[in-house]
């Protein structure tokens, strides 16, 4: 059987790291993960017949959760679309709105489950879904290369999807819509996926040089000779203030890109809901 711990040093092993756990009945069915290599955030959906459930002592956000039957029309709508252009097979795709988490299942059916105790947030959030059997068999790398590409079609099919909106809506009615105000909305995305791909370049930096950091750390401290690890101790403590203000930063870094792709995400399929409703 599988606990909490297993898990939680699987998904080490993996390169993720436990952002949330989302339960019903105390045993996880979500838990949203980031890539320590990219910090691309990902849900990873666990079956009810692993019952794995937090330790008591677990320090992470707890969401509880009930199974629902009421699922939004535009994000069933939208779920549908962006599943067809998947072509990654376990990579599945959810879409949290207000208060309801909606995603595909692995019988390609659209689900929701309902989150009890946060405010109903009208922001839509986008992201992957992969299941805990595909966990076992992936690399760190498989993941990250395949949530990226993801992140990549989905955010293509949307801006194909808005273009053919807007053609479709001129041909028949010009009037219906104002080009002005959706090249501005769409202007905004633009600059928000520039800013985001900005972050994304300085993370992958930090992330290299906090990695050579620790490795000279580790060389500075191994050796056996007093004297020289005398020395050593002093450039050792200067190292670890780098990685100290490199970890302040990343923190910086990551709070930033998760704002920004959330509003990047809401950008595109609020506007692909309203387009596709005239």
């Amino acid at each position: 059987m599988l606990s909490f711990i297993k898990l939680e040093k699987l998904l080490a092993e993996k390169g993720l790291v436990i952002k949330a756990l989302f339960t019903i009945d105390n045993a996880c069915m979500f838990i949203e993960l980031m890539s320590i290599q990219t910090s691309m955030l990902l849900f990873l959906y666990i079956s009810s017949k692993f019952d794995i459930r937090p330790t008591n002592d677990c320090n992470y956000p707890l969401i509880p959760m009930n199974y629902s039957s009421s699922i939004n029309t535009q994000v069933e709508t939208q779920l549908k679309r962006l599943q067809v252009h998947i072509t990654t097979s376990y990579c599945k795709i959810c879409i949290i709105y207000q208060d309801t988490l909606s995603y595909i299942d692995r019988h390609n059916t659209i689900q929701a489950v309902q989150l009890t105790e946060i405010s109903p947030n009208n922001q839509k959030r986008l992201h992957t879904l992969i299941y805990l059997e595909h966990i076992y068999t992936l690399s760190q790398n498989n993941i990250d290369n395949d949530i990226t590409q993801l992140e990549y079609t989905v955010q293509s099919v949307l801006c194909q999807d808005i273009e053919d909106h807007i053609k479709t809506i001129q041909a028949l009615n010009p009037a219906l819509i104002s080009v002005t105000v959706v090249s501005r909305i769409l202007s905004s995305h633009t600059e928000f996926s520039r800013y985001i791909f900005q972050l994304e370049t300085l993370y992958t930096k930090l992330v290299t040089s906090e990695k050579m950091l620790y490795e000279k750390s580790m060389y500075l401290t191994s050796g056996t000779d007093f004297q020289q690890n005398l020395e050593n101790m002093h450039h050792s403590t200067k190292i670890d203030a780098e990685l100290n203000k490199i970890y302040l930063l990343k923190h910086d870094v990551i709070t930033n890109l998760f704002s920004a792709k959330s509003k990047r995400d809401n950008i595109l399929l609020t506007l692909d809901s309203i387009l596709d409703d005239i």
